[in-house]
């Protein structure tokens, strides 16, 4: 479990860590692509707020994962929702227990 502190110092929110599993469209033509930038702009403002944590998809551009911090299923299907490649993806949504990795760890110190 994670807490959001950036509504407000004095209010933790509890969240939780979902995977959501995509498979992009085989054919991904014209229409495809020109949903790309928009979405792409959607995803940044996700990372931004720490709605998403980590977005990747496989060099064959055929699935992708997202790491979600969300206080249940419900929002990271809003946040899904508002994709504008949605119509055009399937999807898995499961519940993690750990999200662990370098990123979750204090900097190195580096003493030149």
């Amino acid at each position: 479990m994670h807490y959001n502190f950036k509504n407000s110092p004095k209010k933790m929110t509890p969240m939780e860590n979902f995977m959501v599993e995509i498979s992009l469209p085989e054919i991904q033509d014209e229409e495809f692509f020109n949903l790309i930038p928009s979405h792409r702009m959607l995803i940044n403002d996700m990372i931004e707020k720490g709605i998403i944590q980590h977005y990747t998809i496989n060099a064959a551009r055929t699935k992708g994962w997202i790491l979600f911090n969300c206080k249940n299923k419900n929002e990271v299907m809003v946040a899904l929702l508002k994709m504008p490649i949605f119509d055009l993806i399937k999807f898995k949504i499961h519940d993690i227990m750990i999200a662990d990795g370098e990123l979750y760890r204090l900097p190195k110190m580096n003493l030149n």
